[in-house]
């Protein structure tokens, strides 16, 4: 009677064994199943999330091509940076001629200033001056010979005036060649600013710019999508790591039937293991 009894105490005890024994295995490839769901859908989250960045990141480069293609006369960046240094050239040449010019003009300025102040100077050295000088020397001739010898103070003013009026002529002589030089010198420094002129507008039509400061500007947008071209390639290509959209898109796709399946494997008995 009493191994009758145990005997069903044991087929009781093995029916729990049993039956705890599955539910454990149940539990545990409950587990494994939802380990492997949520590890797929980690990297099926980052996969997505990376083709996203990357959809982005072709966006902003595909911009910044619109933006560059649609600068006229800004193809290249050395072409560019070779205008660049034409026409700083031009206008430090300008700069050097501006204040060389500067300066010729406030010295023509006081050389006419001086020339207007010398009256004295102008007048005896005039032509009317040494004419005058001349026809009383002459008279002083005239009346020594044919007339009283007092006339000879005319001779001595008429040679002083002569005098003095080839040394005001000679001076004159030289505060207008002086004059003369310094404009013909500002003549060449304006016509020298307009072939400048010419040069930095013959620059400034190979890249399609009226105005200097166009074409400071476009060079700055052109710099500024440039650079946003290259950084979203450089990111880009850190991104992929040497893969390709397409491979990376085919890694998606696989990483979803994988999670399709695993979850398929979640059947309703096991979700209720616990």
């Amino acid at each position: 009677i009493e191994l009758v009894e145990v005997s069903k105490q044991l087929a009781d005890v093995k029916d729990q064994y049993e039956n705890a024994r599955a539910l454990s295995d149940k539990n545990r490839q409950r587990k494994e199943i939802e380990a492997s769901i949520q590890r797929l859908t980690k990297d099926y989250d980052g996969t997505e999330k990376l083709l996203s960045n990357v959809k982005t990141l072709r966006q902003d480069s595909g911009r910044a091509d619109k933006a560059l293609m649609a600068a006229e006369g800004f193809r290249d960046k050395q072409e560019i940076s070779g205008l660049r240094r034409e026409l700083d050239a031009v206008q430090n040449r300008r700069g050097i001629i501006e204040k060389d010019l500067a300066q010729r003009e406030q010295e023509l300025a006081e050389a006419k200033g001086k020339l207007g102040k010398r009256k004295s100077v102008v007048l005896f050295g005039s032509a009317n001056g040494i004419a005058t000088a001349t026809e009383i020397l002459a008279g002083g001739v005239v009346g020594v010979i044919v007339g009283p010898f007092y006339l000879l103070s005319l001779i001595i003013l008429g040679a002083a005036l002569l005098a003095v009026a080839m040394w005001a002529r000679n001076a004159l002589i030289r505060d207008k060649t002086s004059i003369s030089v310094i404009e013909g010198r500002i003549q060449d420094m304006k016509e020298g600013l307009d072939d400048l002129s010419e040069n930095e507008q013959e620059v400034l039509a190979r890249a399609k710019c009226s105005t200097f400061a166009e074409f400071n500007e476009k060079e700055v947008g052109f710099h500024d999508w440039l650079d946003q071209k290259n950084a979203a390639e450089l990111q880009l290509k850190g991104m992929l790591g040497g893969k390709t959209v397409e491979e990376i898109e085919k890694q998606k796709l696989e990483l979803a039937r994988k999670l399709v399946t695993e979850e398929a494997k979640l059947t309703d008995d096991l979700k209720q293991t616990y």
